[in-house]
C-alpha cells in the first residue's frame, strides 16, 4: 500500500514538474523589441493632438509592454486610460512605455504598423529600456553611472546594462527577441568614440542574451531647422555599417516639437512617422524567420504593376497600406488604387474561406 501511494507520489511530482516546464516555455509566436536610447526613444513628443488609444479591440491587445517601473496615474498621452502597472510585468501596451510622465515614442507606431505586416496569430511585445538625457555610456557594460531620479526606474540607481539585460532575461521567459530600436546620440553628438562605444554595447547585448545577429534599427536624430545634433547622424550611419543585420530609420522632414528647449525632440505627427520608418527598415531588413508572411508576388521589379495584375494570386486580393487603410479589393473594384511599384507587395496571410488572401502594400 506505502509503495503504491509512494509511486502515485512520484508520478503526480513528475506530472507537475513537466507541466510546470510547459507552461515556462516561451511563446514563438509572441515577437519582442528591445528598445533603448534616450528621450526621444523614451517618449519624447508630448500630447498635442489626437492619438489612438484604444486597447479594447483585439488588435490592440496583440501589442504587450514589459513595464519600465510603477506606475499608477493617467497616461498624459492618452487621457482616457490610467496607467496601472508594476515593473517588470507585461500589459497591453499604449503610451508612455517608459516613465509615467513620458509621451509618444517611436515605438507606439513601430507595433501599430508591425501588426499590418505580420501574422493574425502572432503577438508583439516591447522592452523599453530609454534613459533620457543621457550618454551612450550609462549603457556600456560594467559602467556604474548613476542614472538621475527624473529617468531612474524603480529600485535602480545604476548598472543599467545589467538592468536592461536582467529585463530582456525576463522579456525571453515569455517570447522570443526578434529585433533592436535605438535611438541615441543627441547627449554624445558629434563625439568620434561614440560609434565604437554604442558597437560595443550591442556586441554585449548579443553575446549574453544569445541573440544572433538579429535586425537592429537605428533612428536618425531630428534634422529640422535649428535642431541641435543633426551632424550626429553621420556617425548614426557609421555605426550602422559596422553592425550586421542593421538599417537606418531617416528623419528627412519631420518637424520639431513646439517650443522645445532643448531643440532635439520630435512633434508627435513626426514621431509617428519615425515609428512607421522603424517598421519599415525592420520589415525590409527582417526575412521569414523575423516576419512570417505567406507566398509572395512574383514580378519582373523593374516594370510598374497595376493592381489587377495581382488578381491571379487568389479569386481576391487584399491590399492595405502600411498604416492599416485598405486600398482596393482587386476582382471587386480593380484599379481603384492606380498602379502600385513592384517589389512593394506582401502576401501577410492566407484565408482559405474564400480563397482570399491578405496583401500590404508597402509605401
Amino acid at each position: 500500500m506505502m509503495s503504491m501511494l509512494r509511486r502515485s507520489c512520484i508520478l503526480i511530482t513528475i506530472f507537475i514538474c513537466l507541466l510546470s516546464r510547459a507552461e515556462a516555455e516561451p511563446d514563438p509566436n509572441f515577437f519582442i523589441f528591445l528598445c533603448f536610447g534616450q528621450s526621444n526613444m523614451a517618449g519624447g513628443a508630448k500630447p498635442g493632438d489626437a492619438f489612438d488609444c484604444d486597447t479594447s479591440s483585439s488588435k490592440a491587445q496583440r501589442v504587450k509592454v514589459l513595464a519600465f517601473t510603477d506606475c499608477n496615474e493617467v497616461s498624459t498621452a492618452c487621457t482616457n486610460l490610467k496607467i496601472e502597472r508594476m515593473h517588470d510585468q507585461w500589459y497591453t501596451a499604449f503610451p508612455p512605455y517608459h516613465n509615467c510622465s513620458e509621451g509618444i515614442g517611436p515605438s507606439d507606431y513601430f507595433g501599430k504598423t508591425l501588426l499590418d505586416s505580420i501574422r493574425a496569430d502572432i503577438k508583439i511585445g516591447f522592452i523599453p529600456c530609454a534613459l533620457s538625457g543621457l550618454s551612450i555610456k550609462v549603457f556600456q557594460k560594467g559602467s556604474k553611472e548613476t542614472i538621475p531620479e527624473y529617468t531612474r526606474p524603480v529600485g535602480v540607481s545604476s548598472d543599467a546594462y545589467g538592468w536592461m539585460v536582467n529585463r530582456c532575461r525576463i522579456a525571453q521567459q515569455s517570447g522570443v527577441i526578434k529585433g533592436i530600436l535605438f535611438h541615441q546620440g543627441e547627449a554624445d553628438a558629434g563625439q568620434s568614440w561614440w560609434v565604437d562605444a554604442a558597437k560595443g554595447v550591442f556586441d554585449s547585448l548579443k553575446k549574453d542574451l544569445g541573440l544572433g545577429d538579429i535586425p537592429i534599427i537605428l533612428g536618425e536624430l531630428l534634422q529640422a531647422p535649428g535642431a541641435c545634433c543633426a551632424g550626429h547622424n553621420t556617425r548614426v550611419h557609421e555605426l550602422a555599417s559596422k553592425l550586421p543585420n542593421c538599417k537606418v530609420a531617416s528623419s528627412s522632414g519631420l518637424a520639431m516639437r513646439p517650443n522645445d528647449q532643448w531643440k532635439a525632440h520630435f512633434d508627435n505627427d513626426g514621431m509617428k512617422e519615425l515609428g512607421r520608418r522603424f517598421a519599415r527598415a525592420f520589415l525590409s531588413l527582417a526575412d521569414e524567420n523575423y516576419v512570417p508572411r505567406t507566398g509572395g508576388v512574383k514580378v519582373d521589379r523593374k516594370r510598374v504593376v497595376s493592381v489587377k495584375d495581382l488578381a491571379s494570386l487568389e479569386k481576391t486580393a487584399v491590399i492595405y497600406s502600411l498604416d492599416g487603410r485598405m486600398v482596393c479589393r482587386t476582382g471587386i473594384d480593380d484599379g481603384v488604387s492606380g498602379k502600385v511599384k513592384t517589389g512593394q507587395i506582401y502576401i501577410v496571410k492566407q484565408k482559405i474561406s474564400g480563397s482570399r488572401a491578405s496583401v500590404v502594400l508597402v509605401r
